[in-house]
């Protein structure tokens, strides 16, 4: 498989690149933060929680139609869901990196997968490997 588009793009070199930046957030912003909750009414909160709860009930509900996808659990608190991947399932996939490279091309989606953060599952939990 070619992956020359991405490879010429540097979207893989930005990927991976991402993975090494920090998460949190810069100086000034950190110091805004206190006055900026303050200052939000809690509707506002109320609102985001909803949304995300919608938003998580969808898209567990959408991987519970796919057969060759499963969810351990339903997110919750965030938008992060692992899912696993049942290759034999998939024509044409040796592996999630394969997998990911497809989706990317076919559907515009980007996603992180498993092989790559070595991340994999033990007994419904989620483990992730240190290099």
């Amino acid at each position: 498989m070619s992956y020359g588009a991405l490879i010429i793009c540097h979207v893989i070199d930005s990927i991976l690149g991402y993975l090494y930046i920090t998460c949190d957030p810069a100086t000034f912003i950190q110091g805004a933060i206190p006055q900026i909750l303050q200052k939000t009414k809690d509707d506002f909160f109320s609102k985001i929680v909803n949304m995300l709860r919608e938003d998580a009930d969808i898209c567990y509900g959408r991987i519970k139609d796919i057969p060759c996808i499963t969810s351990p659990s339903k997110p919750e608190g965030s938008m992060f869901v692992m899912v696993k991947l049942h290759l034999n399932l998939l024509e044409d996939i040796e592996d999630d990196l394969e997998f990911y490279f497809k989706l990317a091309k076919e559907e515009s989606l980007m996603i992180l997968p498993g092989k790559r953060k070595q991340i994999s599952y033990k007994a419904n939990k989620v483990v992730e490997n240190s290099r």
